[in-house]
């Protein structure tokens, strides 16, 4: 298994997998030409999971699979753990990222008091997912976990320090190792921005998905927007190839910077 550190600066994610019969072929060409880090983060999870699986099961080369999770309630985490795990056809996962979307959306509430109380509910739930994720480390379940933060720079970096304060209260030498975001957080004045700073200062490493703009018809690779952001401080950026096209485009980011 490969450590989220020594993965590849560029990842495959599954969010554009529909099923089609090429799909399997793709990733597999994209770990040849040396992507290292998969993201089976999508619409349809185990269906991706589960074809992920197979390509990793003809393969000796490590690759670090990230799955998530918007359900933190720890027996939910288990299983999404382990269920995971079941169809990657592997002994552990690399990565499970926490996505507390759901329930940040609850706290929002206008009325300061509601809102005071709702905040107190998603730490609670951060924290008991934070203790599950480290049970499951000790078991050799998970190598590592990260959450998702999908706010502002400002406004991210100040839940970020929060909740890796949590992790801290949960376990000193804690396995929270990264924080995913969606790359139109990372824009901006150029240089690293408050969030992936944030993250760096805390010892935690950013991951980018959803890169701007999209796959455009005639097939090039999103790499100038790629490669800025990995110039802005992102260690890794998760682009989404739909066939072999897009595969070579995206294999020439691939030695701009190892992530280790």
């Amino acid at each position: 298994m490969l450590e989220l550190a020594q993965a590849s600066a560029i990842g495959f994610g599954t969010r554009r997998w529909t099923g089609a019969d090429d799909e399997e072929r793709t990733l597999a060409i994209a770990l040849d030409r040396g992507c290292s880090l998969v993201d089976v983060a999508g619409p349809a999870p185990e269906q991706a999971e589960t074809a992920v699986g197979r390509v990793l099961s003809r393969r000796l080369d490590d690759v670090a699979v990230v799955a998530s999770t918007g359900e933190l309630d720890p027996h939910a985490v288990v299983r999404r753990v382990r269920v995971a795990a079941s169809r990657l056809r592997r002994d552990r996962l690399d990565v499970l990222v926490l996505d507390p979307t759901r329930l940040l959306m609850a706290d929002a509430a206008p009325d300061p008091e509601q809102a005071a109380v709702d905040q107190a509910a998603v730490e609670q739930a951060l924290t008991a997912a934070f203790a599950t994720c480290e049970l499951l480390g000790d078991r050799g379940e998970l190598g590592c976990y990260g959450v998702r933060i999908g706010t502002s720079q400002a406004a991210g970096a100040r839940l970020l320090q929060r909740w890796v304060e949590l992790a801290r209260a949960v376990r000193g030498d804690h396995r929270l190792a990264v924080v995913q975001l969606p790359c139109w957080a990372c824009a901006g004045r150029g240089g690293p921005n408050d969030l992936v700073l944030a993250a760096h200062r805390t010892g935690l490493r950013a991951l980018g998905t959803d890169p701007l703009p999209v796959w455009p018809r005639a097939g090039a690779a999103p790499l100038a927007t790629c490669q800025q952001h990995l110039l802005d401080g992102v260690d890794h950026v998760v682009v989404d190839p739909k066939d072999a096209e897009q595969v070579r485009a995206m294999q020439s980011l691939l030695p701009l910077r190892s992530a280790a």
